[in-house]
């Protein structure tokens, strides 16, 4: 391919109000951290349920997997992700300022429980998958969702994992099995100035009613 060709890579959403950085991560992970959960410092919440009922809440963890049984109760678990790999900021440096985490799990279980990275702050969740809500007791599914961390952003991460049986008085269990972390070095990256971007846009005559696609051409500099 000649030099200075546009290539389509892929389509995203702009943010008109701040500048955009737009990553390109190649399809092979760099590195994978496997946790050890029995080592881990970690945070619960536990809800029980409102009626006078007896509630039991039994957590088996154990290297990279953990297992939790319950019943007439909530339970909500989160790691940070500085505890399930401290040298984290490490991996960052002056040409490396964002990494692509993937979070990789196998669950075993229903819709009672659910697993996402999240902040710790207010123990929201970034990225959810929905395909483990339709689950049955008796079947498992491998888990993967993807966030770019930069350095600064790390601190304030963890895996959060919540499990609802408020309404059963029977016990329920769910397992998370051969639990990992991969993580990604990125390609090539660019900016987009907000400024730029505003400009191309008071050019095109927007009608709300419709949907517009701006093609962008940027040069991208590898790291």
């Amino acid at each position: 391919m000649p030099d200075n060709t546009p290539l389509a890579v892929d389509k995203v959403f702009l943010n008109t109000k701040n500048d955009n950085s737009i990553v390109i991560y190649p399809a092979k992970e760099d590195f994978r951290v496997l946790p050890n959960f029995s080592a881990c410092n970690t945070r619960w919440d536990f809800a029980e349920h409102q009626e006078p009922t007896l509630s039991l809440v039994l957590i088996i963890l154990m290297a990279t997997l953990f297992s939790l049984s319950a019943k007439n109760s909530q339970i909500c678990m989160t790691i940070p992700i500085t505890n399930i790999f401290p040298n984290l900021k490490q991996q960052f440096s002056s040409t490396i300022k964002e990494l692509l985490m993937s979070l990789n799990v196998q669950y075993q279980g229903d819709n009672s429980s659910s697993i996402c990275i999240a902040k710790l702050d207010s123990s929201g969740c970034l990225y959810s998958v929905s395909k483990n809500l339709i689950l049955n007791s008796g079947n498992s599914q491998n888990i993967q969702q993807y966030l770019g961390i930069t350095q600064d952003s790390v601190s304030d991460l963890g895996i959060r994992i919540s499990f609802n049986t408020v309404d059963n008085s029977t016990l329920k269990k769910v397992n998370y099995n051969n639990f990992s972390l991969g993580f990604t070095k990125p390609t090539s990256t660019t900016t987009i100035k907000s400024d730029l971007l505003n400009a191309s846009l008071t050019k095109i005559a927007i009608n709300k009613s419709n949907s517009y696609q701006l093609t962008l051409r940027f040069p991208v500099s590898k790291t």
